[in-house]
C-alpha cells in the first residue's frame, strides 16, 4: 500500500519518521474512507557520500461496494481508490529524476525537486457460484503529474477456480502501457503483457 512505505531497499531511501492514519466506515453493502501519511524521508548517495532530508505525504480516498445481487451467482464486488502524493515513490521502478527527488548539487543550501504523485485504481469481481470467480482491475499510476502523459495505465483480468475452502488457483492477464519518462525527453508507450498462474492452499 502506498500509505505503508516504510524504507527502500538498496540504501536510496531511508525513512525519517513517518505518522500515518485510515478510518473506514460500513454501511453494509457500502463502506467508505480516507487515509492519510505524513514523513520525512532522506535520499542518500553512499558513492558521493552525501544526503539530504525531504517531506513526503499522501492521501487517499477509497470505497466498496460488496451485494449479492444475484443469490444464485454469489457475491459483486467494487472497489476504487484515488490517492494523491507529493515524493512517495521508492525508487523500484523509477530511479532519480523520475520517481525519485535527485539531490541538488549544493547540498546545504539546494533543494530537492518535489515530485507530485497520483494514483487511481478500480477493480470488479463477480462469483459465479462458489467454485468461480472473475475479475477485471484497471491501474493509473503517475510519478510526476507536472508532466503531461507521464504515466502507467495497467489492464488486468483474472479467474479463480475454488477447489475446496483451502485450495484454489488463479491464472492472470495483465496489460501495461508505460510511458513514465524523463523531464524533456518523449514517452516510451512501453507494451506490457504478463502471464501468471497461482496455486493457493491454506492450512
Amino acid at each position: 500500500e502506498l500509505l505503508e512505505i516504510t524504507d527502500c531497499s538498496l540504501g536510496m531511501i531511508r525513512e525519517v519518521f513517518r505518522v500515518l492514519g485510515k478510518a473506514n466506515y460500513d454501511f453494509g453493502p457500502f463502506d467508505v474512507g480516507v487515509g492519510g501519511y505524513y514523513g520525512q524521508g532522506a535520499e542518500v548517495d553512499a558513492t558521493a557520500l552525501k544526503f539530504k532530508q525531504f517531506p513526503r505525504w499522501a492521501g487517499n480516498v477509497h470505497a466498496g461496494l460488496h451485494h449479492d445481487f444475484v443469490k444464485a451467482l454469489g457475491s459483486t464486488k467494487l472497489y476504487g481508490e484515488i490517492v494523491l502524493a507529493k515524493n512517495m515513490d521508492r525508487g523500484l521502478n523509477y530511479g532519480k529524476g523520475i520517481g525519485l527527488p535527485a539531490i541538488p548539487s549544493d547540498v546545504s543550501n539546494g533543494f530537492l525537486q518535489d515530485h507530485d504523485e497520483r494514483s487511481v485504481w478500480i477493480r470488479l469481481e463477480q462469483d459465479v457460484t462458489r467454485w468461480l470467480t472473475l475479475g477485471i482491475r484497471y491501474d493509473f499510476y503517475s510519478p510526476d503529474t507536472a508532466q503531461a502523459n507521464d504515466a502507467r495505465d495497467t489492464y488486468a483480468f483474472v479467474g479463480a477456480v475454488h477447489f475446496t475452502r483451502w485450495l484454489q488457483w488463479m491464472i492472470e492477464f495483465d496489460h501495461a502501457i508505460d510511458n513514465v519518462h524523463v523531464a524533456g525527453k518523449q514517452a516510451p508507450s512501453k507494451q506490457i503483457e504478463s502471464l501468471s498462474n497461482v496455486l493457493q492452499a491454506r492450512f
